[in-house]
């Protein structure tokens, strides 16, 4: 998993950090961490990128994202988005959520 912060949507990134393996070994606790690290850094925004082959998303992407977006609430740095990308397309976590709200 890629993770990147930005002080400035409109910038460069200030800070990209890959976690090996991250979502192989995703869970609560885990998940708190990354919270943690995201909301320490001085930034405003934050984008995961997770590599899969197909592109597509699988349950724990969905989980993380859910659970990312209520423990990053109340924190100074805003989840723009986890996306999944890899060969045979992309998949983006704000999109999906969003169309589940669309009338």
């Amino acid at each position: 998993m890629w993770v990147v912060l930005f002080d400035d949507l409109d910038g460069e990134p200030i800070l990209a950090f890959a976690v090996q393996e991250a979502m192989a070994h995703m869970d609560l606790e885990m998940t708190r961490n990354l919270a943690s690290i995201i909301d320490q850094v001085p930034a405003n925004a934050a984008l995961l990128a997770v590599p899969r082959h197909d592109g597509s998303p699988d349950r724990g992407d969905r989980q993380l994202w859910r659970d990312l977006q209520v423990l990053l609430s109340d924190g100074s740095t805003q989840l723009l988005d986890l996306v999944v990308v890899g060969h045979g397309g992309y998949w983006s976590a704000r999109r999906d959520s969003e169309d589940l709200f669309a009338a």
